[in-house]
């Protein structure tokens, strides 16, 4: 697995911290900045962004539970904990962001049914969809292991 890390029956997401420092460094580098010039409004606006962004990252989680046979995520700060059972799962969608031809965002997101309503979970980001199809490929072959179907 090269995605995934495998703990008993559970297989949890492996991070991708490099991104994640990117955008804290210049979060922080923002908010130092306005403490060093004259522009206090770029420390207070930058520094609880900064502060809840590595919070959010902190909290985020995805893992596959094949003893509950059900994906669990947590994102962000606010939003629940959502535990999906795979016969909920309606399908699978690569989201690709490109401004000029240029890739700026990839998203891997699960639709879901949920009390006769149709839900969108976020599973992974990245730069690359490549990177994104690897980890699709990785959950057809973990849910597949126990000849489950999605």
């Amino acid at each position: 697995m090269r995605y995934f890390n495998q703990e008993g029956n559970v297989y949890r997401i492996k991070r991708n911290y490099v991104l994640e420092i990117i955008v804290s460094t210049i979060l922080i580098a923002l908010a130092v900045a306005g403490l060093i010039t004259p522009l206090t409004a770029l420390a207070w606006i930058f520094g609880p962004f900064a502060v809840l962004y590595l919070l959010a990252v902190s909290l985020r989680r995805v893992e596959i539970d094949m003893n509950q046979k059900a994906l669990i995520v947590k994102s962000g700060i606010f939003n629940p904990l959502v535990q999906i059972p795979f016969t909920d799962f309606l399908t699978f969608e690569l989201m690709k962001m490109s401004q000029y031809f240029i890739t700026t965002n990839t998203a891997l997101n699960l639709r879901y049914a949920k009390n006769g309503k149709e839900k969108v979970v976020g599973i992974a980001q990245g730069l690359t969809s490549r990177a994104m199809q690897n980890i699709l490929n990785e959950i057809d072959e973990i849910i597949g292991i126990d000849g489950n179907q999605r």
